[in-house]
């Protein structure tokens, strides 16, 4: 990001564009490094939306409004496509697999609200058929045991008034 920053700079003689990607890049290091060093879950993988989302933008930032054939054009937009390119194969995968993890946990939210609907006290779920692979649902993976009074276990009487724990063994 600080090559590209310097390029752009170097090349388009924007300072006030180097200076914004500057700036929302050092936001984006600072929000990854507070969630790496954050004390609370360190065993459960992070989401770093935000702070990749703002390397993202300043990325965009770098790209020249006036595209003229430059050879430092030509460098900068080719490095910033490349990384957008490399970038996206991994959010793909990982898009790909919060998702068969979010509609795991909806349904088992639907079921969970019929049994409470039907006066169940304690509900039994089965374990999660598909746990997530990157490192986008990896924190998704925490699923429910036995014991309905030990964590993760209590957090789903406190959200849907009900004793949630799990049927058997995957």
């Amino acid at each position: 990001m600080c090559i590209l920053a310097s390029l752009a700079y170097f090349y388009y003689q924007d300072i006030e564009a180097t200076l914004i990607t500057t700036f929302i890049t050092i936001s984006g290091f600072a929000t990854i490094f507070v969630l790496v060093f954050s004390p609370v879950m360190q065993q459960v993988s992070r989401s770093w939306t935000g702070g990749i989302l703002y390397l993202i933008i300043a990325l965009l930032i770098v790209i020249p409004e006036r595209f003229d054939v430059t050879i430092g054009n030509v460098v900068v937009t080719n490095m910033v496509l490349v990384l957008v390119l490399l970038g996206s194969f991994k959010s793909i995968n990982g898009v790909i697999d919060l998702k068969l993890m979010s509609n795991q946990i909806n349904a088992r939210y639907q079921y969970i609200d019929q049994q409470k609907l039907k006066g169940n006290k304690i509900v039994l779920v089965k374990p999660y058929q598909y746990l997530g692979k990157t490192d986008f649902a990896q924190f998704m993976n925490w699923d429910v045991g036995t014991d309905p009074d030990k964590t993760p276990n209590f957090h789903y009487y406190d959200y849907f008034g009900v004793k949630v724990k799990t049927k058997g063994n995957r």
